[in-house]
């Protein structure tokens, strides 16, 4: 299972009735990376992630963060022993639509060759 974060649009993780992880509202008509504000509180993101792992299979999990996703997040999760695959971009603009921060079909392209190159890696493991 692959699961993809980043850090754009309102992203929202529900968990005992409340939110526990959110990215604010973001004026979707221009790209507006560079002025994202998030407001995420890692405690709450602990709190799902030893829930997830005490409850759930979690060895065929991979989560996949976008080249602007928060460090701290990935850390946390990467102490949490969750597998990840973090994209890289060496200009991350070139993956959007110049008029908002979607991924293009070259961003895609790029997630895509990313994500293979890592399944197949671990594929001959």
């Amino acid at each position: 299972m692959l699961l993809i974060f980043g850090r754009q649009a309102q992203f929202r993780i529900h968990f005992n009735g409340e939110n526990i992880y959110f990215v604010g509202k973001m004026d979707v008509s221009t790209n507006n990376r560079d002025v994202v504000q998030s407001n995420i509180d890692y405690g709450k993101i602990q709190m799902l992630l030893t829930f997830v792992k005490k409850n759930y299979q979690t060895d065929n999990v991979i989560l996949v963060f976008s080249p602007d996703s928060d460090s701290k997040l990935i850390d946390l999760v990467k102490e949490n022993n969750f597998q990840t695959i973090e994209l890289k971009a060496s200009n991350y603009k070139l993956w959007q639509f110049p008029t908002d921060s979607h991924w293009s079909c070259y961003g895609h392209e790029e997630a895509a060759k990313q994500v293979s190159k890592y399944l197949e890696q671990i594929s001959l493991r």
